[in-house]
């Protein structure tokens, strides 16, 4: 198999099984990913994935063990691609980032750390603020790299690649009675208070659009840009707050009054990493740093 067809596998894959999205991420059609899907499972002979009523809904178990071994021979080709960039050229420049405060706590402070520590010929500028003022500097080209929320925006002139998805969940005290159910309905939260984001931040907007699409009507009270703030807002009271479980597993080693549970239909936190395709090769300090954050998931 090639190294193009594993990518592929492994963005279907981070994509929930949607083609449709997929096939965004991975500028093709559907059809086209479709039918390569279905070429590469004649050519090594075995099934990939499971369908139900011609849509694909999980791995096999076969498919399971490919994609253990795809992203390690991904991870290996990309690492290896990289090193030898690294030590064939020598790379000098600037390079802004802009990221939102959320995602850089608990994603990707040790990786920019480790990225400005082993690379001091290029100077990186961490830009945080709201995904909807760094979209708009990205587009402007004030930021070289973005790493951002998902969107369905397509430009030919941007790279997009999906580095992590995560399920929302329902964060709560112990004792809070939805502690009873093992999973949730979205109108469970009817009439019950909640503690979100603020609306700066796109996981506000993701998870208001789900409450407005399913009629939902709570009173979001309290608003905030510390998730450690919304968290312990809940732990402290009969509050619920909605992020994604990455959020939970960072603070709950220190916090003993708090569980979580999942939704039975969920939504995703969708993170992906976006630069203009002109920074990308001709030894370009954007284009390495690009690959190195990329690499890293």
């Amino acid at each position: 198999m090639e190294i193009r067809q594993l990518q592929y596998i492994l963005t279907i894959v981070k994509s929930h099984f949607n083609l449709t999205k997929a096939s965004q991420l991975l500028f093709i059609s559907q059809p086209a990913l479709s039918k390569m899907i279905t070429t590469i499972e004649s050519q090594i002979g075995i099934q990939i994935f499971e369908r139900r009523k011609g849509r694909l809904v999980d791995l096999t178990p076969a498919g399971k063990v490919l994609v253990k071994h795809a992203n390690n021979i991904v991870s290996a080709h990309n690492e290896m691609n990289t090193s030898i960039r690294k030590f064939s050229n020598n790379i000098v420049g600037n390079v802004k980032i802009g990221i939102p405060s959320m995602i850089l706590e608990v994603l990707f402070i040790d990786i920019i750390s480790k990225l400005i520590l082993e690379n001091p010929n290029i100077l990186f500028e961490i830009i945080e603020n709201s995904a909807t003022l760094l979209n708009k500097k990205f587009l402007n080209s004030e930021i070289d790299i973005l790493i951002s929320i998902s969107d369905d925006y397509k430009f030919n002139n941007i790279e997009k690649k999906l580095i992590t998805s995560e399920a929302l969940v329902a964060i709560m005290n112990v004792k809070n009675p939805l502690t009873e159910k093992d999973y949730l309905d979205w109108e469970d939260l009817n009439s019950l208070e909640l503690a979100l984001p603020n609306d700066r931040y796109s996981t506000y907007h993701i998870v208001k659009n789900k409450l407005i699409d399913k009629n939902i009507k709570s009173d979001i009270l309290v608003s905030a840009a510390s998730y450690k703030f919304l968290i312990e807002s809940a732990s402290n009271s009969n509050l619920i707050t909605i992020l994604p479980k990455i959020f939970y597993d960072s603070i709950t080693s220190s916090n003993d009054y708090l569980v979580f549970r999942k939704f039975k239909d969920p939504i995703f936190w969708d993170v992906e990493i976006s630069t203009k395709k002109d920074n990308l090769g001709n030894n370009s300090p954007v284009g390495f740093a690009y690959e190195l954050l990329l690499n890293h998931f």
